[in-house]
């Protein structure tokens, strides 16, 4: 009996580390492996791809990020008691997208 639950205890043992080991990469999307924090390699294919156990994975989402918040409205001078000020109306929009570039070791 002892050897059996042994061989359970191994498999399920071998499956986490398949489990934690084992890392799809979206096409599209970049996946930098990184090592106690230092980025050790940095997957750009799409598909099925393997890292040690003990290795995490930083996704980054390579297509056009879009930030549209909603306008600002500021007084455009100091007059306090006027009650209709100048305002200025302050818009935004910030387009990032992130480009292919090797990491550096």
């Amino acid at each position: 009996m002892t050897r059996r639950r042994l061989l359970w205890i191994l498999l399920a043992l071998a499956g986490i580390a398949v489990y934690r080991s084992a890392l799809f990469v979206d096409e599209t999307e970049f996946v930098i492996v990184t090592q106690f924090g230092r980025p050790v390699a940095t997957l750009r294919d799409a598909g099925l791809a393997l890292k040690l156990p003990y290795q995490s994975a930083l996704r980054i989402d390579r297509r056009l990020q879009v930030y549209n918040p909603r306008p600002s409205e500021f007084l455009a001078d100091e007059k306090k008691n006027q009650r209709n000020g100048d305002r200025l109306i302050v818009a935004l929009r910030l387009l990032l997208s992130v480009f292919d570039q090797p990491c550096k070791s």
